[in-house]
């Protein structure tokens, strides 16, 4: 995320991939946990079998978490400490970018979000628009009804994820962990965001300026994409998106000599013990 100055900057996105139990999660959490001790935020996405039922669940719940904690941390602190301006900001731009029918839908799929901005909007009716209006099998929508629905959520949560990153100096890991558990409308998501912030990298003479400070870390299971068209459609739509950088980690398998390694480190033993 650091620019140089140069017009060559790119919305970065890293995929890391293994098979199960090869320590993916581990790898990106501990690379968090110094991001964070840098003063990044985090919204961490974790897919699984059960939740996909729910589309967009899990995206939703990511950012219900981190309006949570700024809640809670704005709660804990008194003054005028850079939290509670981190906040204020956020809610500024949250209240000049949405209307009150994005709001209402907004509090629908993020309900902690009615928390963050003024009480002015405590009396502002939810639409009832369910998850599983994103759904493609779900037959009780006129199709045109549900594709406006797609694009106009899609950029909710694009302006969302902007006035929150845009707001502050300090930038946001979005990891999306285990993507083949993601459900289709969260694939799609996560396309058009992707493919958003790589659109909106503008050029100003020779300075490159980003639409939102966010780095994307994504987790998969190797045999999983293997098997899975949704999720090898997903990759190649995310690697042809326009000023985006998709880097590749794949993690293999300890090999003998690595763990007699470990074990003989752990245990203060040279390794021809162990």
């Amino acid at each position: 995320l650091e620019t140089d100055g140069s017009s060559s900057v790119k919305q970065e996105v890293l995929l890391v991939s293994g098979l199960p139990g090869s320590g993916k999660s581990s790898l990106v959490n501990e690379l968090i946990a110094q991001l964070r001790s840098n003063g990044w935020e985090s919204l961490h996405c974790k897919f699984d079998q059960i939740r996909r039922r729910q589309p967009l669940s899990t995206i939703a719940s990511a950012f219900s978490r981190l309006f949570s904690s700024l809640i809670g941390t704005e709660s804990d602190c008194a003054g005028g400490s850079d939290e509670n301006d981190t906040l204020r900001d956020i809610r500024a731009h949250l209240l000049k970018t949405f209307d009150e029918e994005s709001f209402s839908i907004l509090f629908h799929l993020i309900p902690d979000l009615r928390r963050v901005v003024s009480n002015d909007y405590n009396s502002v009716d939810v639409q009832q628009m369910e998850y599983d209006e994103f759904d493609h099998g779900n037959l009780g929508f006129d199709e045109s009804t549900v594709v406006a629905s797609k694009i106009k959520v899609h950029n909710l949560f694009y302006e969302i994820l902007k006035a929150i990153s845009s707001s502050r100096i300090i930038p946001i890991v979005l990891f999306l962990d285990d993507l083949h558990w993601a459900d289709s409308a969260s694939l799609e998501l996560i396309t058009f965001l992707i493919n958003a912030m790589g659109a909106n990298i503008t050029t100003d003479s020779a300075t490159a300026v980003r639409g939102t400070n966010v780095l994307i870390i994504g987790t998969v299971r190797i045999n999983e994409v293997e098997n899975s068209s949704d999720m090898t459609e997903f990759l190649e739509k995310i690697r042809g998106c326009y000023n985006v950088t998709v880097t590749d980690m794949a993690l293999q398998d300890l090999s003998p000599s690595d763990i007699n390694g470990m074990i003989s480190e752990s245990l203060c033993y040279s390794q021809r013990l162990t």
